[in-house]
């Protein structure tokens, strides 16, 4: 080792001897804070979200997530990726205690928490800074939703945010798709007749103006990805719409939405299984969507075909294009590596961080669907070589762009 790199050393890491206790203090200077196993990222399991660097785990959080239900399961990144914030699992678990549900807060560079009472707290999104959110259902039997701004580096009680002014109490309980710092993305609901659809807004911080984006069909449970979280690069919001959940013959349109309302419809059709006399139909599956730091909108998609002389719609399913990472080239996707996966995250210029789960299309009995199928293997790919992270992993996620 080098004087310089000792030196080096010694000056970040010194020691305080306090009534005989011997105390390591480190000091943390930028977001990367110097540390050689470079971007933090994070993975949840059915017990606990851990935050990493490279092979190295920041800290653990003991909490419970739902498998089945990824509506179950959120939490944020802050804009400056300094934190994770997340609601306990009171509000969703058997026997919970929504009344004394907490917001926890991670400092993806220590791993030091701190629990802050957010009682009915169960959804929570980043809006600037080191900034978060909150969705706080009412008292039992009271209808509608408030939301509270919290601080996560000051480590104070949030305040009441008034999302919605100046509209009736029914507009207060808008499901929250993700912000930047300057524009909060809502949805509501809206089933009709002919399918499923989502009316989704966009809400100035500041201001509290509600731009109507749009009337898309979809059920709740569609990929999204935010572009512009800065604020400076003109925001826009990426929409998977699934629209035949469940069905063989399934529509999964990927769509660009502006903060005018202008919509950009992709084109998918290089991913789609080819058809025949015997095959007249195919879906397709977006698993994934996300923003890459070159530009560049990058999907998971599978596909398949469907046999019409099988009866139900699982069955008929035969897989063309198993998931594997697609790139939006203009309005074209273009297969971007034929290794299957289900998400991929860039850590740096030569490392990803990549999660595979079974990709279950086709006949699957129910127990396999609802947990198997949602488990997967989490690897480090850095210089050609991968290290596997955890074995059983439910997702991955990094800070935003």
């Amino acid at each position: 080792m080098s004087r310089t790199r000792l030196i080096l050393i010694l000056a970040a890491v010194f020691l305080l001897v306090v009534g005989g206790t011997v105390v390591a203090v480190r000091s943390l200077t930028a977001r990367d804070d110097g540390n050689p196993d470079g971007q933090a990222y994070a993975y949840t399991t059915k017990q606990a979200l851990v935050v990493m660097r490279g092979s190295r785990m920041v800290t653990r959080v003991a909490r419970t997530f739902d498998p089945t239900d990824p509506q179950h399961n959120k939490y944020a990144w802050t804009q400056t990726g300094d934190y994770i914030a997340l609601p306990t699992d009171d509000f969703f678990i058997e026997n919970g205690d929504p009344s004394k549900e907490k917001i926890i807060s991670i400092n993806t560079h220590t791993g030091a928490q701190q629990h802050l009472a957010c009682a009915y707290c169960y959804d929570v999104v980043a809006i600037g800074g080191n900034s978060v959110l909150a969705s706080v259902s009412r008292a039992p039997d009271t209808p509608g939703i408030d939301y509270f701004r919290f601080e996560i580096d000051q480590n104070k009680q949030g305040s009441p945010f008034e999302l919605f002014p100046d509209s009736t109490t029914s507009m207060g309980s808008l499901p929250l798709l993700g912000a930047t710092n300057n524009f909060v993305f809502t949805r509501e609901n809206s089933s009709a007749g002919d399918g499923i659809w989502q009316n989704i807004d966009a809400v100035a911080v500041s201001s509290r103006k509600d731009d109507y984006l749009g009337r898309f069909e979809s059920n709740d449970y569609m990929p999204v990805a935010i572009r512009g979280q800065d604020g400076t690069s003109g925001e826009q919001i990426a929409l998977g719409l699934r629209m035949d959940p469940g069905m063989c013959r399934a529509r999964f349109p990927i769509i660009i939405v502006d903060l005018k309302g202008n919509v950009i419809t992709t084109d998918t059709s290089a991913a789609a299984a080819p058809t025949s006399t015997a095959r007249p139909s195919n879906g397709i599956d977006v698993q994934d969507l996300w923003w890459w730091p070159d530009g560049h909108l990058r999907a998971t998609l599978a596909s398949w075909s469907c046999d019409t002389t099988k009866h139900d719609e699982d069955s008929k399913k035969v897989i063309a294009n198993t998931p594997s990472l697609w790139r939006l080239e203009g309005n074209k996707w273009v297969k971007e590596d034929s290794d299957p996966v289900t998400i991929v995250r860039p850590l740096d210029a030569n490392a990803q961080v990549l999660f595979s789960r079974p990709e279950c299309i086709g006949p699957t009995d129910l127990f396999r669907k609802d947990f198997h199928c949602n488990e997967g293997v989490l690897r480090v790919k850095a210089k050609g070589s991968a290290t596997v992270i955890s074995p059983d992993a439910l997702d991955v996620s990094v800070p935003s762009n």
